[in-house]
C-alpha cells in the first residue's frame, strides 16, 4: 500500500516539533536550567554570574536571598523574563572567596594590611577554612613575620595570628603558609570581609614577594568547612 505521506514527512514532523519548541521557549512558557558562577553578589535583585562554558558575564535575580562572590548556582532562563537563580551548590570544600596578588608589599614594619577579602555571607550554622599564603624575606636577621587576620579593617577583631621566624640570611624568603577555621555557630548569617596584616617582629622589616622569576602569588582563600558544631573550638566570625 503506498503511504499518504510524502518520504520526508517525518523531517518535516521534527521541523515542526523544533519550532513549537523554539517558540514556547521565546513565549517562557518553558525554561532551561543550568549551572553557573557568581562574579558579583551585592544585590539579590542584580547578581552578575558567568554560565558554564561560556566567558561572558550576564545579570540574574537571586530566588534563594544572599549569595557569596564564586558561589555555583542553578540558574532558570525564561526568555522573556530573564536569568532566575533558584538553587546553590553547596557543601564542604565549596570555594566561597579568593584574593591574591602577584606584586610584592612594601617593606613593612608597622601593622599594614596586605590583602583584603571580598564582603561574603558567612551562612548560620556554617565553618569556614582560611587559608593563607606568602613568600617573605626579613630586612635583618632573624627577625619574625607575624601575620594576623582581622575583621574589616587593621582595627578590626583579631580572629587568627601566626609568626613565622625569617631566615638568618637576611633577604633570603620562606613560604609563610597556614590554614585556620572561622565559624558562623549563630542562627543569623553574617556579612563581613576579613583584612590579612602583616608586621615586624624583632625589628627591621618585612617584605612579601609577589611575581619575579618563579610568578609568586600571595593570597587569601576561604573555603566551606562543613557544619559549625563540628569545630566547636573554631573563633566565632
Amino acid at each position: 500500500m503506498t503511504s499518504p505521506f510524502p518520504v520526508d514527512a517525518p523531517e518535516l514532523f521534527s521541523v515542526g516539533t523544533q519550532s513549537i519548541v523554539e517558540r514556547s521557549k521565546h513565549l517562557g512558557l518553558i525554561w532551561i536550567r543550568r549551572m553557573a558562577t557568581v562574579v558579583s553578589a551585592s544585590d539579590p535583585a542584580n547578581v552578575t554570574i558567568i554560565f558554564d562554558a561560556d566567558t561572558v558575564e550576564q545579570s540574574a535575580v537571586s530566588m534563594v536571598g544572599a549569595l557569596s562572590n564564586g558561589s555555583r548556582v542553578y540558574v532558570d532562563i525564561t526568555p522573556p523574563g530573564g536569568n532566575f537563580i533558584v538553587g546553590s551548590v553547596s557543601g564542604t570544600g565549596q570555594l566561597i572567596d579568593l584574593v591574591s596578588s602577584v606584586s610584592s608589599t612594601a617593606a613593612i614594619g608597622a601593622e599594614t594590611v596586605v590583602l583584603t577579602g571580598n564582603s561574603i555571607t558567612w551562612a548560620a550554622g556554617r565553618a569556614y577554612e582560611v587559608m593563607f599564603s606568602q613568600e617573605t624575606a626579613g630586612s635583618v636577621a632573624n627577625n619574625a613575620a607575624f601575620f594576623t587576620v582581622r575583621r574589616a579593617s587593621v582595627a578590626g577583631a583579631i580572629k587568627f595570628g601566626a609568626a613565622f621566624q625569617m631566615n638568618a640570611t637576611i633577604g633570603t624568603s620562606q613560604n609563610c603558609y597556614t590554614r585556620f577555621i572561622i565559624r558562623n555557630a549563630t542562627a543569623s548569617d553574617v556579612t563581613a570581609l576579613i583584612v590579612l596584616t602583616l608586621q615586624s617582629v624583632g625589628g627591621g622589616t618585612v617584605t612579601g614577594s609577589g611575581g619575579g622569576t618563579y610568578s609568586l602569588v600571595r593570597y587569601l582563600e576561604v573555603r566551606d568547612a562543613g557544619v559549625s558544631t563540628d569545630y566547636a573550638n573554631a573563633v566565632q566570625i
